[in-house]
């Protein structure tokens, strides 16, 4: 690697840390802060939502924030578009710097047992194993970097991201669009079904243990 990237990677890597600090010691965002936000700018509040959520994963902004501000702001049904947009992006973002560095390595040396026993199945099932860690309740960012680490094809990383947080978006846009419009019957039955999908890795690790 040349100088250059050498510098470039770094200044990433500083902007990411600083980012993390302010948002640690001064923001501490809330699902309405980020709604308040946003919806200062109007008709280019989506837009900024957006903005805001590619770059999310790298200050450490946990994704249910992202969610809830999203029914806040813009109801169920165009913040569950907004926050799966949104959210994919993010993950794509993180996926492509973690891709890039992890191709600078010739190895891949790894402390974490959790990473290496995650990377080796995403390795062995590839899309359907990415589509379960993403309905399942697991750190969303992580299952970014390991699919980058073990070097998941794009296109399925994408695709499996997508459709896997379809359920838990839809039932924390109701959420946060509940809390506006009071309708707590349609909440309740979203997050029946949002339980439901949620305990489909459960039950396929009891009978596709080698999956797991």
């Amino acid at each position: 690697m040349n100088k250059r990237k050498w510098l470039l990677f770094l200044g990433i890597g500083i902007l990411a840390a600083a980012l993390w600090w302010l948002n640690k010691q001064h923001l501490q965002l809330a699902p309405k802060d980020v709604k308040n936000w946003v919806l200062q700018f109007g008709m280019l509040a989506p837009f900024v939502f957006l903005f805001l959520s590619l770059f999310r994963p790298f200050v450490l902004v946990p994704i249910t924030v992202f969610s809830l501000a999203a029914g806040l702001a813009f109801g169920s049904v165009l913040g569950t578009i907004y926050a799966l947009i949104g959210a994919t992006a993010g993950a794509t973002g993180s996926f492509m710097i973690a891709s890039t560095f992890r191709a600078k390595k010739k190895e891949t040396e790894s402390n974490s047992r959790k990473l290496k026993a995650v990377t080796s199945r995403i390795q062995e099932h590839g899309f359907l194993y990415i589509l379960l860690l993403r309905i399942a309740p697991i750190h969303f960012d992580f299952v970014s970097y390991a699919a980058a680490a073990s070097r998941a094809n794009y296109r399925a990383f994408v695709a499996a991201t997508f459709l896997g947080l379809i359920p838990g978006t839809i039932a924390l846009n109701v959420l946060g669009s509940s809390f506006v419009s009071g309708n707590y019957a349609a909440l309740a039955v979203v997050c029946l079904i949002y339980l439901i999908f949620i305990s489909v890795p459960l039950i396929l690790k009891r009978k596709m243990p080698d999956l797991f």
